[in-house]
């Protein structure tokens, strides 16, 4: 199964690289980054704290795409870990007709609280990203999947499967903008495996770099492993800084 979509993947590399060519590197590259931050700490009857790191990375050469995220959240009550998750991912799309884009990412993540040692997503596909109103920005994408899952207390497991997710943003104002992720993750071996994350935010600019973002992060997984919980959530407060144009 690992080489079945390792072929997929490959297949739609090559295709792209046919239909778009290699990407000029005489061209400027547009480049956007943001780093966030949050931390939130109690003490007295109780003692907690939290604190998350998340970083984005873009860069573009025409109608080729670069992304790459990593976060990081921990959360302890009274010197006890009681939260830890962390995410890495890298995508690259290549636009080869109009709107249409073949995209092709990597994902990993560990959240052992949730029963996951490990967990890596490979995936290739389809991106539509039409043209609308200029305070409105919109993407779908449809990908075939190979997931590599380790659980808690169990053997590791790999099987084929699919996504399809939706990004959404609207400019509220100049200096405030909303956001809305949603994801599935059919499971092609096991179908009632599937799970399914979304993200809601706002984000109100302080300065030309600074921002102050809040998100609301909901993940379900339909079988999770023995003992855990289906639905997973979190609310977090940020400071981002912005770097729009790096040289």
């Amino acid at each position: 199964m690992a080489k079945v979509a390792m072929s997929l993947m490959c297949a739609l590399v090559v295709a792209g690289v046919l239909g778009a060519g290699f990407p000029s590197f005489a061209q400027t590259p547009v480049w956007d980054l943001k780093l966030g931050f949050s931390y939130l700490g109690t003490s007295g009857n109780s003692r907690t704290s939290s604190t998350g790191l998340s970083a984005n990375f873009e860069r573009t050469w025409g109608d080729w795409k670069l992304q790459a995220l990593a976060s990081a959240l921990r959360a302890s009550d009274d010197g006890e870990k009681s939260a830890e998750r962390l995410q890495a991912a890298a995508r690259g799309d290549v636009t080869v007709w109009k709107e249409l884009a073949l995209t092709s990412g990597i994902a990993w993540e560990r959240d052992r609280f949730a029963g996951i040692d490990s967990r890596s997503i490979m995936d290739a596909g389809l991106k539509w990203t039409p043209e609308l109103d200029a305070d409105i920005a919109f993407s779908a994408l449809v990908a075939a999947t190979y997931t590599r899952e380790d659980r808690v207390g169990t053997a590791s497991d790999g099987f084929l499967g699919a996504l399809v997710k939706a990004d959404a943003g609207y400019s509220i104002t100049e200096s405030a903008k909303a956001t809305l992720t949603a994801a599935v993750y059919p499971n092609f071996e096991k179908a009632t495996a599937w799970r399914a994350t979304g993200a809601a935010g706002l984000q109100a600019s302080l300065s030309s770099q600074l921002a102050l973002k809040l998100a609301y992060e909901y993940r379900y997984n339909n079988r999770p492993p023995a003992s855990f919980r289906k639905a997973d959530t979190a609310t977090v407060l940020s400071l981002v800084a912005q770097f729009p144009a790096l040289k």
